[in-house]
């Protein structure tokens, strides 16, 4: 029997808010030693080092966008936190031109469908089609059930969904994604969202104006 669709609706935001809940709970911890951490010289060496690393390639939020990154999210697009992230992200980039801002994906090992959401973000951007992928999947809440990323796809506006589809199916999007986790994991990162800058990085949804303040370009 097929379920009405405002019943599956309902169901879905049931889980997420479950999956928020569990989030809040296992990454508590994280929030606390990020906080402590910001005026680690120790730790900022530790990001700075690694910054050259963290922000070439990866997938920029705004079409076109060439200049310098000036910060870099590790994000998982199943994963509530994260979610609640990226209005502030959206936000802070279209409200200051010096703000660039870089996604990496680094999905988590609980989130069963994170990881195909990642390959199809990664099969968007083939055909310059990632910002537009990146919004679509942070929006919608129907491929956590059903996992239709050619329905996504064309929500997105990538134009050649047959391409788009051979693509999911191939290994480049997984080797690619590999490639995302290892920086990730070399970088230290152990939660999502993960927000790394020139010499500072945060776990966690960051309050606006600390994002701004921090993801604005600074002179060496």
């Amino acid at each position: 029997m097929r379920l009405p669709q405002q019943v599956v609706e309902v169901g879905v935001l049931v889980a997420l808010a479950a999956g928020l809940l569990a989030a809040f709970l296992g990454v508590r911890a994280v929030l606390v030693a990020s906080r402590r951490s910001e005026g680690d010289t120790a730790d900022r060496e530790f990001v700075a080092a690694r910054w050259p690393l963290v922000r070439s390639g990866a997938s920029a939020l705004v079409d076109g966008d060439s200049t310098p990154v000036t910060v870099v999210v590790f994000g998982d697009y199943e994963c509530p936190f994260c979610r609640l992230a990226e209005p502030v992200v959206e936000r802070v980039s279209a409200a200051d031109s010096s703000v660039h801002v870089a996604f990496r994906h680094f999905p988590l090992g609980t989130h069963r469908k994170a990881f195909g959401a990642a390959k199809a973000a990664i099969c968007a951007e083939a055909q310059n089609r990632f910002p537009a992928m990146h919004r679509q999947l942070f929006s919608s809440i129907r491929w956590q059930l059903d996992t239709n990323w050619v329905r996504e796809a064309a929500a997105a506006g990538v134009p050649d969904l047959a391409e788009f589809a051979a693509c999911i199916g191939s290994s480049w999007p997984l080797r690619r994604l590999q490639h995302d986790i290892s920086i990730g994991r070399a970088a230290g990162v152990v939660g999502t969202p993960a927000f790394y800058f020139r010499d500072w990085r945060y776990f966690g949804p960051l309050p606006e104006s600390t994002l701004t303040r921090a993801a604005r370009p600074q002179r060496d």
